[in-house]
């Protein structure tokens, strides 16, 4: 074997590549910390010094915390930080964090498992106690200090624990909560001193009872600032949605040559799965690493077990995600770049230990690490130019909790193989390749440099243009990289970047281990590059190339398309028999009869009489009659049922509304009455159905939310945001409870029967703001009691909201996983999982075997998904609900039109792949749309019907389950008729329909190939049918009862649309098209029709006259002599 030597060419590319390394290494090392400064942190306690601080300071004043389990991290003030750093500028910034203003701090909880009690601490890095908490439970008691003392004790703790002089602080909140058995106290002082740009240093303390269970301060930012703040991060997001956009784009077209190259046989599977097991290994082991961080997030409501558990579920599903897309990304960009660049290292060769014996992978690595060193010299020059520009990045931060892990190097190794992965297969690997078949090559570069680039948008740095433009342009000359060179040279890049950026916290620490660990993970792919040179140099050059590269690999040329035309054929589809149908319709009549007179029935029932046009009305007149002008906002409302509920015993209601059905509450209301009590409650106590009306404009902190009742069109209840800094009066609190009491008459509510238990006062800039909380002790359910919330702006009433409060205890109940609730997980995770795995192996089995004919699939999936684009636009006016005002409305509109065009994307993929299943099990199926016999309109409608009565029925049935056992399933509130938010409902029935039958097509359509091919026997046919059963199962379950009544009532209309498959539909697409005009359309529209409301009965004739034509439509199109079927087409 003759060895391989360097060229001249060789020679000069290794002479550039030193250059380059030794330039970029010396620009990087010298102005790295000026291009990128850090902040300063002065380290003088360590984590377990600061524990012992904390434990300490609890001790001293009485706490004992011993036995209790330390949960600790490192931790910051974001807000704080960034704050001070843009106003001040760094120079002036990084003195003031953790001296005045403490950024930086240890973050300690101190817990038991199941006991809400526990004690939290900041520790400064320096050793100071910052903040101690004790979180009581709402029960626990306590002797009433009384208010006048409450205040003594924590002006005793400012001057003991900050050295603070109350009197030369200013007073701005005092707040009063009466608890079951004692009053809590909370006093807040501002600073008159230590304020710089509008922020200033507050100090809270919390008197609990007679002591003291809380101190804790922080830097209060200007509520303008956050708004501006905000405007700005929301053009970064608007650009990285854009980004978002493209990589969407770029994943359809992985997915469609993904197919074609697997109907072609052209998927190198050993390299997808080496590739996809590597990331799920490596991202499972970081994970597992990390729990130490993960158990800071440790919900005392669960016991340890549960925690973990559920920690571990989440890391794996993440780590399995990710091999995934691992996987997919190889198995679909590994042929394009194979075909395209035949003279190029093949991928899984290349990582071959023979290949790191070969000149051409020794080149690489040392290629990819002068990429890595003239990439830190760029980014330090591009950066350090941009701030002589204006530009601003926040400081880095010179610590990570990566060092409270056992090993940190596992997160080099993840952060440096993982985006190095993703990011070159997606970016670089495949989309190049693919692109050069439509484009010119600096198209093919530049587009997916820019998609990368602008993905990296979402970063804090300003302009929100400059992350983007910075990457991007490095994407292009990593892409010209590629084409010049391989692949190989930017994973190495990609790779070493990620791992140094990761490993400096470990590389500069005084731990040897961190410093030589993290070293050597960033430094990894050094060992094969020094290897390799070692190697040559003994055998005097470079083992032969033979069998390297994408040539020799080979690609299969695409499959012969035959001879047939893409004509569908045409075939009678399967009769049905009379029987049947009468049979089928007895039982569905006879059930329905049962349900309509002797079972009971299900769901909240609410006579609404208040449409969309209506509730705008009355909430801007309401709007008007407060003062305020409601011409100078955007409106947009929502329907909503309102069973809201108080939990914990720290919520006041203040974030109420928008209301939403909470499912504890219901809980509580039918374990303390059935049904009756809950009925009353929603309907009568608490808002029940209602409009939630929403007043905004851009970048205008004034907003507002009026809840208008569905059934009269009342005002029940609003919110009302005012600036901070806007003047107003300052009431005394007899002044405010007065107001309080008139603002909740103002809305229905007797004050006579309202109890005051919590009360706060805050100062404002030029107005100080109020709180009220009442309670109603005549309106009770077992300990719950019906609590109405009241806010005082000045003297304008700015939120009346009202809830049920649930007692605490109870409600941290409610929220353990139990033994039911791990079977229910379980149960749906095998259901699903067995459906998606058997569903995805038989999709590709039928896809290499080339009957899946998506040309025809694609070209009636764009008449089948034109519905939803109906849909969108008469939805058009529930757009605005999900605006940020801090968002301009020009980049809002950005980021909703890419949310629009990915759902119609994602309803276009959905009946494109229902299409192309039915083509596969019955090639005649679309023929038979297009042209039907004879006699089709007759069958259709026969199937339809019995069909439509077997769902209607077992839709009943399901009510009346429902109704039965409601504790166990929940009634989900009151129901609207659907689409009323927008300007055209019948637009949402016609989609919800043509969506109904493209599933229950495709689902059968799939059954079939399932059980054709994986379970042909009766057993397998069990298992496919308890999988499918499976994925009913709830998962907030927490007895066997909430599991078998939601898993039943939700098979019951599946069993009877399988059943409707297996006797009427079979292979008849007219059929499945009236069964979804009969269930869906005539349903929806029948409910329009007799709601009584004149815009919504308009629309639902338009919806019955829609379903008519689609019943009606295979007798108009029936004619001629039945055409024999034509062959089917082999099409790839």
């Amino acid at each position: 074997m003759v060895a391989e030597r360097f060229s001249r060419g060789d020679r000069r590319l290794v002479a550039f590549c030193a250059a380059v390394i030794a330039a970029g290494t010396a620009i990087g090392v010298s102005l790295f910390s000026r291009a990128f400064p850090e902040a300063s942190i002065d380290f003088r306690v360590t984590r377990e010094e600061a524990r012992r601080v904390a434990q300490k300071a609890f001790a001293a004043r009485g706490f004992d915390v011993t036995g209790r389990t330390a949960l600790g991290v490192f931790d910051l003030d974001g807000e704080a930080k960034v704050f001070l750093e843009r106003e001040l500028g760094l120079a002036e910034a990084v003195p003031l964090m953790g001296r005045e203003v403490p950024v930086w701090r240890w973050s300690f909880r101190f817990v038991t498992p199941l006991d809400k009690e526990e004690f939290r601490a900041f520790v400064a890095p320096t050793g100071e106690l910052l903040s101690f908490r004790r979180i009581l439970p709402e029960k626990a008691a306590a002797r009433d200090a009384g208010a006048a003392r409450a205040r003594e004790l924590a002006e005793e703790t400012l001057r003991t624990h900050r050295g603070l002089d109350p009197a030369a602080l200013r007073f701005v909140e005092a707040k009063e909560e009466k608890r079951p058995a004692r009053v809590d106290r909370t006093f807040v002082w501002e600073s008159r001193t230590l304020s710089w740009k509008g922020a200033s240093m507050r100090y809270l303390v919390e008197v609990q009872g007679d002591r003291v269970g809380r101190s804790t301060l922080w830097l209060d930012v200007p509520e303008a600032w956050r708004q501006g703040y905000a405007t700005l991060r929301s053009k970064n997001n608007a650009a990285g949605a854009v980004a978002t956009f493209g990589l969407v784009l770029t994943a359809i077209a992985l997915v469609v040559v993904f197919f074609d190259r697997l109907r072609r046989h052209d998927v190198k599977w050993k390299w997808a799965l080496a590739f996809g097991i590597t990331g799920t290994a490596l991202q499972m082991a970081a994970s597992l690493n990390e729990l130490p961080v993960t158990l800071f997030s440790y919900d005392t409501t669960e016991g340890w077990g549960s925690f973990l558990a559920q920690a571990l579920l989440s890391d794996f599903g993440a780590a399995c995600t990710l091999g995934v897309v691992l996987l997919l990304l190889v198995a679909g960009g590994e042929p394009e770049y194979r075909e395209a660049y035949p003279d190029k290292p093949a991928l899984g060769r290349v990582f071959s230990r023979r290949a790191f014996g070969t000149k051409r992978v020794f080149l690489g690595l040392l290629a990819g690490y002068a990429l890595t060193a003239g990439f830190f010299a760029y980014q330090v020059l591009f950066y350090l130019a941009a701030d002589r520009l204006g530009a601003w990045s926040p400081a880095e931060v010179p610590y990570s909790n990566l060092l409270g892990t056992s090993l940190p190097w596992l997160g080099v190794l993840l952060m440096g193989f993982v985006p190095a992965t993703t990011e070159e297969f997606s970016s670089r690997m495949f989309s190049i390749p693919f692109l050069s078949r439509f484009a010119p090559a600096w198209v093919a570069v530049g587009v997916p440099a820019l998609i990368w680039g602008f993905a990296h948008a979402g970063y804090p740095n300003q302009p929100f243009w400059i992350r983007g433009v910075e990457v991007g342009l490095a994407g292009v000359v990593i892409g010209v990289v590629m084409l010049k060179l391989d692949l190989f040279p930017l994973l190495v890049w990609h790779f070493t970047v990620d791992a140094v950026y990761t490993s400096l916290i470990l590389v500069r620490s005084t731990n040897t281990y961190f410093a030589v660990s993290g070293a050597l993970a960033a430094g990894v792919l050094l060992l094969p590059l020094v290897v390799a040179g070692v190697l040559a140099l003994r055998r005097g050059g470079f083992v032969p190339e033979r069998g390297l590269t994408n040539g020799e690999e080979g690609s299969a040329p695409p499959p012969w398309p035959g001879a047939s035309s893409e004509a569908p054929a045409i075939a009678p589809p399967k009769p049905i028999s009379v029987t049947h149908v009468a049979v089928a319709a007895a039982a569905a009549v006879l059930v329905l009869l049962l349900v309509r007179t002797v079972l009971p029935r299900g769901g909240l029932d609410a006579d609404l009489r208040v449409s969309r046009g209506d509730a705008i009305a009355a909430a801007r007149a309401f709007v008007k009659a407060e003062g305020d002008d409601p011409d100078r906002y955007l409106a947009v409302a929502e329907t909503g049922s309102a069973l809201p509920s108080l939990e914990d015993a720290g919520e006041t209601g203040s974030g109420l509304i928008p209301y939403r059905w909470e499912r504890n509450a219901e809980r509580w209301l039918l374990a303390h009455g059935g049904r009756g009590t809950l009925e009353k409650w929603a309907e009568e106590i608490l808002p029940g159905p209602v409009w939630q009306v929403r007043f905004a404009r851009e970048q205008d902190r004034h907003r507002w939310w009026v809840v208008v009742d569905a059934r009269d069109g009342r005002v029940t209840g609003f919110a009302r945001g005012l600036p901070e800094e806007k003047a107003g009066a300052s009431l005394s609190p007899a002044e405010a409870l007065e107001k309080a009491r008139e603002a909740a008459r103002s809305r229905g509510i007797d004050p006579a029967r309202l109890t005051v238990v919590s009360s706060r006062a805050e100062e404002r800039r030029a107005r100080r703001d109020h709180q009220v909380v009442f309670e109603v002790p005549a309106e009770a359910a077992g300990e719950a009691r019906r609590r109405v919330t009241v806010e005082v702006a000045g003297d304008q009433p700015s939120l009346v909201a009202t809830a049920l409060k649930l007692p605490e205890e109870w409600a941290r109940e409610q929220g353990r996983s139990t033994a039911s609730t791990y079977a229910a997980l379980a149960v749906k995770v095998t259901g699903f999982g067995t459906l998606f795995g058997l569903g995805l192996v038989t999709l590709l089995r039928t896809q290499r075997a080339g009957r899946l004919r998506w040309r025809m699939a694609a070209r009636w999936a764009l008449l089948l998904a034109s519905p939803a684009l109906l849909e969108r636009l008469a939805e058009a006016p529930t757009l605005l609900r999900s605006w940020p005002t801090d968002m301009p409305l020009a980049t809002y509109a950005v980021t909703a039109t890419i949310g629009l065009a990915v759902g119609l994307l994602f309803s276009y993929a959905i009946a494109l792949v229902a299409v192309a299943l039915v083509t596969a099990v019955a090639p005649h199926a679309l023929g038979n749309l297009s042209r039907p016999l004879p006699g089709a309109g007759t069958r259709a409608l026969r199937a339809a019907a019995a069909t439509a009565l077997l769902v209607f029925a077992a839709r009943g049935l399901k009510g009346s389950l429902v109704a039965a056992f409601p504790a166990a399933s929940g009634s989900g509130g009151f129901a609207f008729p659907p689409g009323v938010e927008g300007w055209l409902p019948a637009a949402t029935a016609l989609a919800s329909g043509t969506q109904l039958a493209l599933l229950v097509a495709g689902g059968a359509a799939l059954a079939v190939l399932l059980f054709r091919e994986l379970a042909p026997t009766r057993a397998g046919s069990v298992l496919l049918a308890l999988a499918v059963a499976g994925c009913w199962a709830p998962l907030e379950a927490r007895t066997p009862g909430e599991i078998a009544v939601p898993l039943a009532a939700g098979v019951l209309p599946a069993a009877a649309l399988a059943v409707g498959v297996l006797f009427f539909l079979k292979d008849d697409p007219w059929a499945y098209a009236a069964t979804a005009a009969t269930v869906s359309v005539l349903r929806d529209g029948a409910t329009l029709v007799t709601s009584g409301m004149t815009p919504w009965v308009v629309s639902g004739g338009l919806c019955l006259a829609v379903g008519l034509v689609v019943l009606l439509a295979p007798g108009w199109k029936t004619g001629g002599a039945p055409t024999p079927p034509a062959p089917a087409s082999r099409e790839g």
